[in-house]
């Protein structure tokens, strides 16, 4: 009764598209669980699968409704991971609100610091405000439509401008699908700082203190940006800080890596600064690409969540450089200088000691 005349309400469809029960339960006389889907004519509607549970009240009108609709995209292992990530704060909160409990310095901490606790507080809201809510610009992650998928992939076969560099000079090894040179150049300055992150995360004492898998996390931040970077961020934190007494200073090789990287870093932020003026000339002057970007920030998610990564970016960086960066160091300046500092820290060769300490270490071991 309810329920059919609710569906009645449902107008808009053709005439020929039919609403099919599959299964059905009750529960006494006033609740129904119903698994349908949608066909035209004979042939079931792609995506249009879903589930419903409904209860009336003592007039027959319905009084609660919960549908759940099969989603276009499929999360599959993705989708697992990101659960894994947030498992944590779902099985630990309860007993770290209930204090307590030591730290070893061997492993993670059995309960979640509130340190821990603020980056997944953090992390879920960036879930659901930025990823899956509405009150961000351009429509939230499960609306993406197709042409927006396309442009990123078609920005990924164009990483670094090496395959545009290829195309210019005659090489054609794989296709080269222009964009807007301003999203182009966001796209990459976005990954130029995840990469400049590899030598940080990478070599995490901290990370490695609380039994976090470094490369893994590092690999899906650079893919995916914060989507791993905050988890990351919270795991770690489950640790205490590495005295600076038990830290090792890099070797040769890391630091020439780190050099290369923060090399890499700055030159790929020069070429965007200069693709986004003047790359592309059809798509206009320097006050049109302005608008553009404007336009982009205040209407498309993608390129909103793309700034604010870097804003969350500026912070990590920050927090991380000042942990591994001892006080006194003139070097710990450069934790408050977004990109550019972590360029200029890991080109002077990640200093994590003072140089009185590392004088006196060098002369312990001789």
């Amino acid at each position: 009764g309810a329920m059919s005349e609710m569906l009645g309400k449902w107008g808009g469809l053709p005439a020929d598209v039919v609403f099919v029960v599959d299964d059905c339960t009750t529960a006494g006389k006033d609740s129904a669980g119903v698994v349908w889907h949608l066909q035209v004519g004979e042939a079931p509607m792609p995506f249009s699968r879903g589930c419903s549970f409904y209860q009336v009240d003592d007039q027959g009108k319905i009084a609660y409704a919960r549908d759940i609709v099969e989603p276009v995209g499929k999360a599959g292992d993705s989708g697992m991971d990101v659960m894994g990530a947030v498992f944590p704060l779902v099985q630990l909160m309860p007993k770290s609100l209930q204090g307590g409990g030591e730290v070893s310095k061997e492993g993670p901490r059995s309960k979640l610091t509130m340190e821990s606790f603020l980056f997944w507080v953090g992390y879920l809201m960036y879930w659901r405000f930025i990823l899956l809510g509405s009150e961000a610009p351009g429509v939230p992650l499960q609306h993406t439509e197709w042409s927006t998928i396309a442009e990123l992939l078609d920005q990924s076969l164009n990483f670094f401008y090496v395959n545009p560099a290829l195309h210019a000079a005659g090489i054609a090894l794989i296709p080269s699908n222009p964009s807007h040179p301003v999203n182009e150049a966001l796209f990459n300055f976005v990954n130029a700082w995840s990469l400049m992150f590899a030598p940080i995360v990478l070599a995490d004492p901290r990370a490695l203190r609380a039994q976090v898998d470094r490369t893994k996390w590092w690999l899906g931040q650079f893919f995916l940006t914060n989507i791993f970077f905050i988890p990351f961020m919270a795991l770690r934190a489950r640790a205490d800080l590495v005295p600076l007494e038990e830290r090792k200073r890099p070797d040769d090789r890391v630091i020439i890596a780190g050099k290369a990287v923060g090399a890499v870093g700055v030159g790929i932020s020069v070429i965007s600064l200069a693709w986004a003026a003047t790359a592309r000339p059809e798509y206009g002057d320097l006050t049109s690409r302005g608008q553009h970007l404007i336009a982009m920030l205040t209407t498309d998610r993608v390129y909103f969540a793309f700034v604010l990564d870097m804003v969350l970016y500026s912070i990590f960086q920050f927090l991380l450089m000042r942990e591994l960066i001892p006080e006194g160091s003139d070097q710990r300046r450069l934790s408050a200088v977004p990109f550019l500092g972590l360029a200029v820290w890991l080109y002077l060769g990640q200093e994590i000691e003072s140089d009185d300490e590392f004088e006196n270490s060098t002369s312990a071991d001789n």
